[in-house]
């Protein structure tokens, strides 16, 4: 599946060097934040 999303130029840029400093690929850190939240999301509708 294919999401296009417009960002903010201050959070692309900070997505950008967060994952250069990651030293991961951009998709991948995007991948993990959204994986964390929902799986945050989830344990929290669980309780």
């Amino acid at each position: 599946m294919q999401i296009k999303i417009d960002l903010p130029p201050g959070l692309e840029q900070d997505l950008i060097r967060q994952a250069a400093q990651s030293n991961v690929p951009l998709q991948t850190l995007i991948l993990q934040a959204l994986r964390h939240i929902t799986q945050s999301t989830a344990i929290a509708t669980s309780k």
